[in-house]
C-alpha cells in the first residue's frame, strides 16, 4: 500500500509541475504559434498524471483491505 500511495504522491508532483509550466504558457504570449501546442502536450500530461495518482491510491486502498482482512 505505501508503495500506492509513493507513486500516487509522485503522480500529483508531475501533474502540479505540468500546471505550473501550463500556466506559464498561458501567461506570456511570446511563445507563439508554439505555445498551442505546449499547452496541449500539458493538459494531456495533467490528466495522464492526475488519473495514474488515482488508480495508485485506489490500489492502496484495496492493499490496506486486504491487509485488514489478513489480520
Amino acid at each position: 500500500a505505501r508503495h500506492y500511495e509513493g507513486v500516487a504522491n509522485d503522480m500529483r508532483r508531475r501533474a502540479q509541475e505540468h500546471e505550473k509550466e501550463l500556466e506559464e504558457y498561458e501567461s506570456h504570449p511570446y511563445y507563439g504559434k508554439r505555445a498551442q501546442d505546449l499547452k496541449a502536450h500539458c493538459r494531456t500530461l495533467i490528466n495522464n498524471y492526475e488519473r495514474a495518482a488515482e488508480a495508485n491510491t485506489s490500489m492502496a486502498r484495496v492493499h490496506r483491505q486486504m491487509a485488514e482482512e489478513a489480520q
